[in-house]
């Protein structure tokens, strides 16, 4: 091999990029990463350009591949924390639990152990502690593994590590044999062995797409060995990992010579009601549909289309559409890929994995949320047939990472323009030749490229949501300017309620004695007298518990009130420092003038548990000043009349609830609340 001073070069740079990356660097830090990253892209483009004329052979590249990504091997991930809830879903399954049946916080206190800082990393770092599990039952299967190896996340996270370092084997043999099926050259197969998203998002963040890439591999494999029935086996464990890669089924099954359907269909029905048995226990298939639909109509980050719909929706709805733009492109995705399925040829493969990057290419352009990952069984894929367009999009798609580089998840509109300006003209390029539409566009491409980059700026710029969340985290610093409120673990406070009737009379008194604690999961407590009887009540995690004096109260209506009733309490002394962890969705309104004639800007916000507030802020400061509320069918308005600040931290001290119209004009004063701290 000549220029072997070259490769030595490329192949250290390439290491210690990886080492920085994988060790040195945290998410926040994105022009580092960024930067070190793009190193990484450049060099591994080098490596694919002269690949060819080293001639190196398939050992070479496992090694230097393998060797690349065991670098990774003692690493805690950096770009994600998606593998707390891994190890945590493991645990449950090593103890008997289902994890599709209970909320994180209920299945920790039914193990009934001690919260030890490994219980409590995993509760506290964890980003889905309040939806139930999303991860398919095959899925939990090697989080199971990793649980086996004790109560210490190095060694779960090496066990988890190690699984994806064997399906990375698997990979590179199986795109080695397609190569040689179809009589292309070896040399293709630096393009993914070498791939910086694939080794960091896969080996470094654990994440499990490498496992369905290496499934549709082998169907690809078996397809060109003329097995369908082993074939449909190895798409079928994708979908045990990933469910996504069911949104091929019509593919496949097109793909098919007809006398071999009937039995593919029988086996394809048998084998997912096997993978997905877990979730037949109970309510499990309920909450792991809760789960789903939640992802599918509330969370949003790095999209395209549906960003630029958003904004269009804007010009006559005053709310983010996801929920209902979410299954509507979701819809329009399935018309895609039943509209590529039609093309495919029976026993064509190659038109398959075409047909199936096009089907990824379709989907992920029309989701709400597009994580780096999500790319790397289409990339995977689209080696074999020349795309270049994922290739590209797994540099381009790093940017996303921008929007971690604050504390709150920020998304900025000149990295999403960037990102899929550039998309958009390798589409155009990828597709000129075999449209017309698009020949035509040719010449009028950049104007067409200005008005898509305008859109998507203008669409992160002006959305509600975005605008909602800019005053939220602005009144989060104004109440807790040196952030101590995330070190709190418990918040204990006496609530005084005075009652007043319409005449303004004072007609009762109410005095709590309430308890919070934050971590490793919420908890309440709260004490009163009332008729000489001391009533308490309690919110462990899993359940709610009523006492009037030694006599308990087991009506679950009852409890479910007082739960709601706890909850209100602590969103009322702790917001705005609470918002963003009770938030379901929250939409700027616009500016109002406020009973008392001060001016306030509003945000209109549902929280997790239902309920629907509209919040007044100061605009000189963002200060949060009261909340309008629907209370049993009547609209009340809530008052911040005076704070007190205990640590540098801002907090209510008196609070005026009065009745009010529909529109938040205020009838009569209803009671007086006041509150101080006693911890």
């Amino acid at each position: 091999m000549k220029s072997k001073p070259l490769y030595w070069l490329l192949a250290l740079t390439y290491a210690a990029c990886i080492l920085v990356l994988g060790y040195g660097l945290e998410r926040v830090e994105f022009w580092k990463l960024f930067g070190l990253y793009s190193v990484c892209f450049g060099v591994y483009l080098i490596f694919c350009a002269r690949a060819a004329a080293w001639q190196f052979s398939f050992g070479r590249i496992v090694i230097v591949s393998l060797g690349l990504r065991v670098l990774l091997l003692l690493a805690m991930p950096n770009l994600s924390d998606d593998f707390y809830r891994f190890v945590f879903d493991g645990q449950l399954v090593r103890f008997g639990i289902n994890p599709y049946l209970y909320l994180p916080s209920e299945s920790f206190a039914m193990l009934a152990i001690e919260k030890t800082p490994y219980w409590e990393t995993l509760l506290l770092e964890m980003n889905s502690e309040r939806y139930y599990s999303i991860y398919p039952p095959l899925h939990q299967l090697f989080f199971w593994l990793s649980a086996l190896a004790g109560e210490s996340l190095l060694a779960n996270v090496i066990v988890l590590r190690s699984f994806i370092l064997l399906f990375e084997a698997f990979n590179l043999f199986l795109i080695s044999r397609i190569l040689a099926q179809w009589e292309l050259p070896q040399s293709k197969l630096w393009l993914y062995a070498l791939n910086p998203l694939v080794i960091l998002e896969l080996t470094g963040n654990l994440h499990f797409e490498g496992m369905v890439l290496t499934g549709l591999l082998a169907m690809v494999y078996f397809m060109g060995k003329r097995k369908p029935i082993t074939a449909i086996h190895s798409w079928l464990f994708a979908v045990g990992v990933k469910l996504l890669p069911l949104i091929h089924a019509p593919l496949v099954l097109l793909s098919i010579h007809k006398k071999d359907r009937s039995k593919v269909i029988v086996i394809l029905v048998l084998v997912m009601l096997m993978l997905l048995s877990p979730l037949f226990f109970g309510d499990a298939y309920l909450n792991f549909w809760s789960s789903f639909r939640l992802y599918q109509s509330s969370f949003e980050f790095n999209a395209s289309i549906y960003y630029l719909l958003r904004w269009l929706s804007g010009f006559w709805l005053d709310y983010n559409p996801i929920q209902k733009l979410g299954p509507i492109l979701n819809g329009i995705a399935l018309i895609g890929v039943l509209c590529v399925s039609i093309r495919v040829k029976v026993g064509g493969i190659k038109d398959l994995v075409k047909s199936i990057v096009w089907v990824y290419l379709i989907y992920l352009l029309l989701q709400t949320t597009i994580h780096p990952w999500y790319l790397i069984p289409a990339f995977g894929l689209g080696i074999l047939v020349k795309d270049r367009i994922f290739l590209i999009w797994t540099w381009l798609v790093f940017l996303s990472y921008h929007a971690y580089g604050r504390e709150q998840v920020d998304e900025q509109s000149i990295f999403l323009v960037c990102q899929y300006a550039l998309l958009l003209i390798l589409i155009l390029w990828r597709f000129k030749s075999k449209f017309a539409f698009l020949n035509h566009l040719q010449m009028k491409s950049p104007l067409s490229l200005f008005l898509f980059s305008g859109f998507l700026l203008i669409a992160c710029n002006s959305s509600p949501e975005k605008q909602a969340k800019a005053i939220i985290d602005a009144s989060v610093d104004f109440h807790d300017p040196k952030g101590s409120w995330s070190t709190v673990d418990r918040v204990q406070v006496d609530r005084d309620v005075q009652h007043f009737n319409q005449e303004g009379e004072l007609v009762a008194v109410d005095k709590f004695n309430l308890e919070f604690r934050l971590k490793p999961f919420f908890e309440a407590k709260s004490y009163w007298v009332k008729d000489s009887l001391v009533h308490r009540v309690t919110l462990d995690g899993l359940k709610v518990s009523y006492w009037m004096g030694q006599n308990e109260v087991l009506n679950e209506g009852f409890l479910a009130n007082k739960k709601s009733e706890l909850e209100s309490f602590y969103h009322d002394f702790t917001f705005p420092l609470s918002l963003n962890a009770n938030i379901s969705s929250a939409y700027y309104q616009n500016k109002i003038q406020l009973s008392d004639n001060r001016e306030a800007e509003i945000v209109q916000a549902e929280l997790r548990n239902g309920n629907v507030l509209t919040l007044f802020f100061l605009p000189e400061n963002h200060q949060f000043i009261g909340y309008k509320r629907a209370n049993r069918g009547e609209h009340e308005v809530v008052n911040t009349v005076e704070v007190q600040q205990i640590k540098g931290v801002i907090f209510p001290a008196k609070k005026e609830v009065f009745a009010a119209d529909s529109l938040g004009n205020h009838l009569f004063l209803k009671s007086v609340i006041t509150y101080q701290l006693t911890n």
